[in-house]
């Protein structure tokens, strides 16, 4: 206990904290309470002084006291001095906030609400004041740094100036001078920070280490082969392979159809000319027959009718939908014109533009262009091309006619199907994942509206006494100086039934009123 608690008079000044005070009588220094009074204070067995390490390390002042083992007849008070003085105004008044410390390693800070007595106005940085029954705050724990309260200012006592207490002389990294104050009588001109930078030991300098002349040879050689290597790849852009969108794909798969059509004809033209000449004896080829020509048009004309049956339908029978667009833009080459000119299917293709599948959109577009091509074009003479008889030279060559046949046709429109199906599966797939997603959120949410009270990070104000829910390294208030800290936080429910509005405290602070 005798190491903890106590403080004398000595030669030029006081003991305090384990430490003297020197406190001389001359133009800076001096004692505001006389020798003769301070030696009459320390004298009197009703009023013990604890150091300030004491209180700073326990839980609040009953815990100092009985780890002092003080009675209840017994007054404690510490002894410290005064490095910063700030004020700041609040809405309940002036607060005035004195750093103080031990001139050790620990310190403190004395909140004053209120207006201060004139005596106390001299305080200033280097006063070495007595606190008598020191508040220490609950659970304040600011690094070195703990807060006490001052209600009566009759409880402080300035005792004097103490000597010594000056800047370090240290210069920091960027030149300036170091601002951490020091106890020369205790301390010498340093702080231990520069007093540490100064005994530490040197760092070997790896750039002084001589290197091997082959090691640095192949690096050189490394880095050249490394450049020639980059300079040869410069001329090249590779692009990374991207998967092809189902919907592109659809579209040109739609096209096809049309191609396949005008591939037959510039082979037609190219492979059929007007007159061919054929060996004597030889049978002409035969004409398509008049009925085949006959159920084209009544195909597609039972193809234009099925269409005009399925353009409400909307997106359930867009495949059929799609289907029977395709087959008609098979059948349209091989229809009268007059027939397809008194059709409506020009109309209905302007109608399916802005259908909502894309593929059915870009196929009625497909095929109202196709249409519109046939109806422009000159009528082609379809008769039985004129055969000459006669003797076939031996140098001449018979051409056989290439020809798109309806399996080929039908290929493609199973090669379209095909791609709807992994579009839909696609497209099914995704909205199954959005589904679980959601389903996810739901869950979450309903988890936290069970959560009644959670250990979180938040920010501390000293000064105020209030509790912020973001860390944030100053009072949004005052502009204190705050501390992240950690905290209960506690939700609320409105009592009002039909309310339920949520509502948070931390650390059991007054929780604010519900907005309804």
């Amino acid at each position: 206990m005798a190491a903890n608690i106590g403080a004398r008079l000595h030669k030029d000044g006081i003991v305090a904290n384990g430490i003297e005070l020197v406190i001389r009588v001359n133009m800076s220094r001096r004692w505001v309470k006389g020798r003769e009074e301070m030696g009459a204070i320390f004298a009197d067995k009703t009023t013990q002084f604890a150091h300030v390490k004491v209180l700073t390390d326990s839980r609040n002042t009953d815990q100092c006291r009985n780890s002092l083992k003080l009675g209840s007849n017994v007054d404690m008070a510490i002894i410290c001095t005064v490095t910063a003085v700030h004020a700041h105004s609040s809405k309940g008044g002036v607060v005035t906030i004195w750093t103080c410390s031990d001139l050790q390693d620990t310190a403190l800070k004395v909140a004053i609400y209120g207006s201060i007595p004139g005596e106390l106005n001299a305080v200033s940085q280097g006063s070495v004041i007595a606190v008598l029954n020191p508040d220490l705050n609950d659970s304040n724990r600011d690094y070195n740094y703990r807060s006490i309260s001052i209600k009566h200012c009759d409880n402080v006592l300035l005792i004097g100036e103490v000597d010594g207490l000056r800047f370090c002389k240290g210069v920091t990294a960027k030149g300036a001078g170091c601002k951490n104050l020091v106890y020369t009588h205790h301390q010498g001109e340093f702080c231990k920070f520069h007093l540490k930078a100064a005994f530490a030991k040197p760092k070997p300098n790896k750039s002084t280490e001589s290197a091997n002349p082959a090691d640095i040879l192949k690096t050189v050689h490394e880095r050249l082969e490394t450049k020639h290597q980059e300079e040869a790849m410069g001329h090249f852009v590779f692009k990374p392979s991207e998967p092809a969108h189902p919907t592109a794909v659809l579209s040109k798969l739609a096209g096809l159809n049309s191609l396949v059509h005008k591939v037959t004809q510039n082979r037609m033209k190219t492979s059929a000319p007007a007159h061919v000449t054929v060996p004597v004896g030889s049978q002409p080829n035969k004409a398509r027959p008049r009925d085949e020509s006959i159920n084209r048009t009544k195909e597609f004309e039972a193809a234009v009718r099925s269409l005009k049956s399925l353009m409400n339908s909307g997106q359930k029978e867009s495949k059929k939908l799609l289907g029977v667009l395709q087959l008609i833009a098979k059948y349209i080459h091989y229809v009268d014109r007059e027939v397809a000119k008194k059709s409506p299917l020009l109309k209905m293709c302007s109608e399916l533009l802005e259908h909502p599948v894309d593929g059915v959109a870009i196929e009625s577009l497909k095929l109202r262009r196709e249409f519109r091509r046939m109806l422009h074009s000159p009528v082609k003479d379809n008769s039985t091309p004129t055969y000459l008889v006669g003797v076939r030279r031996p140098e001449d060559k018979q051409v056989a006619t290439d020809r798109a046949t309806d399996k080929d046709l039908d290929i493609i429109m199973s090669a379209a199907s095909e791609v709807d199906a992994y579009v839909e599966k696609e497209n099914v797939e995704t909205m199954k994942r959005k589904l679980v997603t959601l389903e996810r959120m739901d869950k979450a949410e309903e988890m936290k509206k069970t959560v009644t009270e959670i250990e979180i990070t938040a920010s501390y104000c000293h000064d105020c006494n209030a509790w912020t829910e973001y860390p944030n390294p100053v009072c949004k208030r005052e502009g204190h100086h705050c501390a992240s800290k950690k905290c209960k936080k506690e939700y609320h429910l409105c009592l009002e039934a039909s309310c339920g509005y949520r509502y948070f405290s931390l650390n059991g602070q007054k929780p604010p009123s519900c907005p309804g």
